[in-house]
């Protein structure tokens, strides 16, 4: 543990003091020289985490294979975008990259992928509105980074190719600029200092949106989120300091605690490190923006999400060696989370009343609905949770639970008329809404019970999700 040295500066060092100052230079320098090896070490692994390289192509030639024994069409694929690419971009495909932020901020998922698939129109209305995010530091960027020039050429001829299925852009074509954009990304994720180069990331989080609209499975999106959570983590707080690192590292912070959730697993953001980054992102504006007060407010209580879900998880399915302890404090914790949440709700309705002129703007009033769809779905959780350990809190937690998850279902049927864009993010929502719903009989059943949820109840609620949870051995079922 380091400590501050206090030294009167008129007088010298005594030899207490020195022996502190000699151990604290010692202690910093084999923590730093553990981090370095671990860190070499994990970098190592971040190629074949993030890459599949049965996609990649040889940078240097101009042909690539849709799979190893096919082989596609000569396609001549460009070197790094001129400074001025993006002019190219946009009379060439009709598209302006920095019209993507939609794709960063509605916490675009493996959800989407099915909401996509029976209506594909839905992207057009996301891309109708343009708001802050690191999509905005494109222009700057272009031409500086070889990985991030050919993600981002990846992203745009997919969109291109969805808002115009008839055009020229084949699958072919597609699939010679992928195999291009992992090389690269390849490249750069091997170099020792490119790796943790704000650009390189940024082509992470491109490629995932990419795989969000072009991939039929869940699994190379799930990758590449793993893989940016890996980068961001390795870089440690510290290292995101410029606006762009920080908007990289915001839109990231939805995808990794929805992935960390689902695999029921914590997640980093919740050390205190990260928690007072996150704050740091505030731009203190009034307004509902990603980086808005309210905004930064509720993400630092999403990000314990996972935390406590895994928690509560553990002591649904080991009931019998549970100790009081443990649950005491898993129950401390799951009402303060909810006392939160209560308090932002409070906050974000007193903002409402104080904005009624700016929410007329759509672009307000679409993340007005995001932020709280976000505060209801959490609202929901808590609640569950609650219920769930907390025999003679049951009744009425699980009644607000179901009072959440029918609020989020009625906003999910009608603010598409009103926000297409805001009506996208809430039926993602919408699934863990009717999850809670549809197992609303069986939790009745143990309202009254006076012991924990029984675990196979648990687990079919999570599975409604796609959230994993232990097995349950047969005599428990």
């Amino acid at each position: 543990m380091f400590e501050f040295v206090n030294h009167d500066s008129t007088q010298g060092f005594n030899d207490a003091t020195r022996t502190r100052i000699r151990s604290q230079a010692a202690m910093m320098a084999i923590s730093q020289k553990r981090r370095s090896h671990v860190v070499e070490q994990i970098r190592e692994q971040l190629v074949a985490d993030i890459v599949d390289s049965s996609k990649i192509v040889d940078p240097t030639l101009n042909l690539t294979w849709d799979s190893p024994t096919t082989q596609a069409d000569h396609l001549t694929i460009p070197a790094s975008m001129p400074p001025s690419g993006i002019s190219l971009v946009r009379s060439e495909y009709n598209l302006d990259p920095t019209n993507f932020s939609a794709l960063t901020s509605i916490h675009i998922g493996a959800a989407c992928k099915g909401i996509f698939a029976e209506e594909p129109t839905h992207l057009k209305g996301l891309l109708t509105c343009h708001e802050k995010s690191y999509f905005s530091h494109l222009p700057q960027r272009f031409g500086q980074s070889a990985c991030l020039d050919n993600a981002l050429f990846c992203l745009v001829i997919k969109i291109a190719s969805l808002m115009a299925p008839c055009s020229a852009l084949s699958n072919t074509l597609i699939l010679a600029k992928y195999g291009k954009a992992l090389a690269t990304l390849q490249a750069a994720l091997e170099g020792s200092a490119s790796w943790t180069l704000a650009d390189t990331l940024c082509a992470v989080e491109v490629l995932a949106l990419f795989e969000i609209l072009n991939s039929p499975t869940e699994g190379s999106w799930s990758q590449h989120i793993a893989g940016a959570a890996k980068m961001i983590r390795l870089r440690g707080p510290q290292d995101f300091k410029s606006e762009y690192d920080r908007d990289l590292l915001i839109a990231m912070i939805g995808p990794i605690v929805c992935e960390s959730f689902a695999n029921n697993e914590s997640c980093f953001f919740e050390g205190q490190d990260w928690l007072q980054l996150i704050q740091y992102c505030a731009t203190g504006n009034n307004s509902f923006s990603d980086r808005s007060d309210l905004a930064i407010s509720i993400s630092q209580i999403l990000v314990r999400m996972p935390g406590l879900a895994k928690r509560t998880t553990y002591a649904i399915f080991n009931q019998d060696s549970l100790t009081v302890y443990d649950r005491q404090q898993i129950e401390r914790d799951l009402n303060q989370a909810r006392q939160e949440i209560h308090q932002w709700r409070t906050n974000f309705n007193r903002f409402i009343v104080l904005s009624v002129e700016r929410i007329a703007h759509q672009l307000d009033l679409g993340k007005r609905f995001e932020l709280l769809g976000t505060s209801l779905v959490l609202a929901t959780f808590i609640n569950r949770f609650i219920g769930a350990i907390c025999p003679n809190q049951r009744c009425w937690a699980e009644e607000e639970a179901q009072a959440c998850a029918t609020e989020i279902q009625t906003l999910a049927d009608d603010v598409p008329k009103i926000n297409p864009r805001a009506g996208f993010y809430l039926a993602q929502k919408a699934k863990m809404a009717k999850a809670t719903i549809n197992t609303a009989s069986i939790w009745k059943d143990s309202i009254e019970s006076g012991k924990l949820i029984e675990p196979w109840k648990f687990k079919e609620w999570c599975g409604m999700m796609n959230r994993k949870t232990p097995s349950i051995p047969e005599t428990s079922v």
